[in-house]
């Protein structure tokens, strides 16, 4: 499933990973436990983290929750985990983080897909080229684990 992993003083990351317990709890280094975010989104977290003195993982302020270690933002479809649902929309409004894409192979543009800025670059994408911020909406570019196409 595609989720986003978040480890404290570390970029969010889009991962794929498997809907397995042992996975979860690799991930995020112990037993899990998951805050309801909304009916369709929860975040997966160490429920011992306190114990282990991990150090706080800033998601979102004001939620009155704390969470610490790596943590997992994960899609919620009835009692099952899945793919994490606008993970456009929730990478912005959790970290203020965007994603570009690609949009034109042959001429190697790239999209904001926050924004929709396009740029044309003469070799690899906007991360590689020394690009930390979309001009446009100013949004922390994520840098890719994979090209994924447009």
């Amino acid at each position: 499933m595609k989720v986003i992993r978040k480890a404290p003083g570390v970029m969010p990351e889009v991962i794929d990973m498997e809907n397995e317990l042992a996975a979860l709890q690799a991930e995020v280094g112990g037993n899990i436990d998951a805050f309801t975010l909304s009916k369709d989104l929860a975040v997966v977290f160490d429920d011992e983290w306190r114990l282990k003195d991990k150090q706080p993982t800033a998601v979102v302020s004001g939620m009155g929750v704390d969470f610490g270690g790596t943590i997992l933002i994960v899609g919620v479809d009835g009692e099952q985990f899945c793919d994490t649902p606008r993970l456009d929309e929730i990478l912005w409004n959790f970290f203020g983080v965007v994603r570009y894409g690609r949009a034109d192979r042959k001429h190697n543009v790239f999209c904001c897909r926050r924004c929709g800025h396009l740029e044309r670059f003469e070799a690899d994408g906007p991360y590689e080229n020394g690009w930390n911020w979309c001009p446009t909406c100013r949004g922390l570019i994520l840098r890719p684990v994979s090209d994924g196409g447009a």
